[in-house]
């Protein structure tokens, strides 16, 4: 009997609420600094899906660009970059909740690295991942998730 009455209340409220159909891209933007010819749209990616390249091109561009930088000279940007990541997608999980209050989780940086690495297929030295070196780092990030999914369901119950 509840369900007949509240539907009906639901219906009708439902038709006098307003709901802002969208916001502007200019307004997500409004204070930051704008480069030309850039896309702010949303998500934000690491790819660029405007060089005319397809997802694989893009990722064996990364791909060599890695392997040409830690072959010539490891101290190259590019290389330094890579092999810090590649380093931390090697540690052990770290034991943070995923949401601290002042910081940058290291759980999803952690995650994030070995996503990275899952992706590229490459270890510290620029050489080619064997699928379990990748299969290992997948298996990474879901532990990740699972943890921070736990996390997110304890605080929810909390909070009830």
């Amino acid at each position: 009997m509840k369900h007949f009455i509240i539907t009906p209340i639901f219906i009708l409220t439902s038709f006098f609420l307003k709901a802002q159909l969208g916001t502007k891209i200019k307004e997500f933007n409004r204070g930051r600094l704008q480069v030309a010819g850039s896309s702010y749209g949303h998500p934000y990616t690491m790819f660029d899906k405007h060089n005319g390249k397809s997802f694989e091109e893009t990722i064996d561009s990364i791909r060599s660009r890695i392997k040409n930088e830690i072959n010539e000279n490891i101290d190259l940007p590019v290389a330094q970059g890579y092999l810090f990541i590649f380093q931390n997608s090697q540690l052990p999980m770290t034991s943070d909740n995923g949401m601290p209050y002042d910081a940058i989780s290291a759980l999803a940086s952690w995650a994030k690295n070995n996503a990275f690495v899952m992706l590229v297929g490459l270890d510290g030295n620029g050489n080619d991942l064997s699928i379990h070196g990748r299969d290992s780092c997948k298996k990474n990030v879901l532990r990740a998730f699972d943890a921070l999914q736990g996390e997110i369901s304890n605080t929810t119950s909390l909070q009830i």
